[in-house]
């Protein structure tokens, strides 16, 4: 690799590392683009080079953080029914977004409500979470089933996203997040 390049991927990382101690430390709204650049010791416009904003950095901190969750996720998915299954996989996600709820809050009101295009790295990762979920769905489904795959995986995120969305609300720990998707699921499904 060309020194040009490791130059360019230790000052992304370190203001990914700043961004995330920042936020950590004064919340979303609080942290500023020159606080990001001061810790990471760069040039303020050094940022705009490796992000068009505050939501981009967030946005890849995320994607690159649940990535590793959610292919964990995958890996520890139990056999049994096909409800048990899904509340793994969110089980595992509710916790990352409980421990993280601020940011979960400010990352996801943007992505809900205020969306632009400058999102790839979130958008691939939906991308493969919908693909497992599908394979996940339709190895657990009984040949032939009265449930068309498609419309499982579509259920399960609606009340995946609802739930998640209300636990942050709430504030309630992502055990009680876990205990209403499985009781929706078991209704539903």
């Amino acid at each position: 690799m060309s020194r040009r390049r490791d130059n360019w991927i230790r000052t992304h990382e370190a203001l990914l590392d700043a961004g995330a101690g920042c936020m950590a430390e004064v919340g979303f709204a609080g942290a500023t683009v020159a606080q990001i650049t001061k810790r990471a010791g760069v040039a303020h416009g050094t940022f705009f080079v490796h992000f068009q904003s505050k939501h981009a950095l967030l946005d890849e901190l995320f994607a690159s953080r649940l990535a590793v969750v959610t292919t964990q996720a995958f890996e520890d998915v139990p056999e049994g029914p096909l409800v048990e299954r899904l509340v793994s996989v969110a089980d595992s996600l509710y916790r990352f977004y409980a421990a993280n709820t601020e940011l979960s809050r400010a990352l996801l009101s943007h992505k809900l409500f205020l969306a632009d295009q400058e999102q790839p790295r979130s958008a691939d990762l939906f991308a493969g979470l919908l693909a497992n979920l599908d394979r996940l769905v339709r190895g657990s489904l009984d040949s032939p089933s009265d449930k068309e795959p498609a419309a499982v995986v579509e259920l399960f995120g609606a009340l995946y996203y609802a739930t998640l969305l209300a636990g942050l609300r709430s504030g309630a720990p992502s055990a009680a997040w876990t205990a209403r998707l499985r009781a929706a699921l078991t209704v539903w499904l």
